[in-house]
């Protein structure tokens, strides 16, 4: 018995077939390795994510050194290998209220410029990728309230719209850019 023989649009066909099945593989690939790598701050009742580029480590609680006169949400400050970071409780920056410290408390170390601060959070998740579609723009009825950071995007992780943080739009707020030593 002979197998029948395809017609030539048969033939085009199942290459097309083919070729949008890879298209769509390719399309997928590029997504993911064009995504960011971000954590997820729990500060209070809210969570926000941050890219992992813009946070050089996270550090367990330790109590800072005081600072006299200074703004409430400036705990104080650490010494961090030999460098004076200023530590800033992020929930009462952000109008939140104070951060209540247990064990999965921590502090993130930001970089900006030349310029490293301390962010308390009350936690900090696992580096995640995520693919660039799943960061939109916020519409104004989507934005928290009662927050001072104006969020301007979020990202969906696990379904779950997160708020992104702009770690240099944050660095440049005009309180915090009065820290420098």
């Amino acid at each position: 018995m002979s197998a029948k023989k395809k017609t030539p649009f048969e033939w085009i066909e199942k290459l097309d077939v083919q070729y949008s099945e890879k298209r769509d593989a390719l399309t997928q690939a590029i997504s993911i390795s064009t995504g960011k790598n971000l954590v997820t701050l729990t500060v209070g009742q809210l969570e926000f994510a941050v890219e992992v580029g813009l946070v050089i480590e996270t550090v367990r609680y330790s109590p800072p050194h005081a600072l006299p006169r200074s703004f409430d949400w400036v705990l104080g400050v650490i010494d961090l290998r030999g460098e004076v970071i200023p530590v800033i409780d992020f929930s009462a920056f952000n109008g939140q209220g104070q951060t209540k410290i247990n064990h999965q408390s921590r502090m993130i170390i930001i970089k900006h410029d030349d310029f490293h601060y301390a962010l308390l959070v009350s936690g900090v998740s696992p580096v995640r990728l995520v693919a660039e579609d799943t960061i939109f723009k916020l519409k104004k009825e989507n934005k928290p309230k009662g927050t001072k950071i104006p969020f301007k995007e979020a990202v969906l992780i696990d379904n779950q719209q997160k708020m992104y943080l702009d770690i240099n739009s944050l660095s440049n707020d005009k309180e915090l850019t009065q820290l420098t030593f």
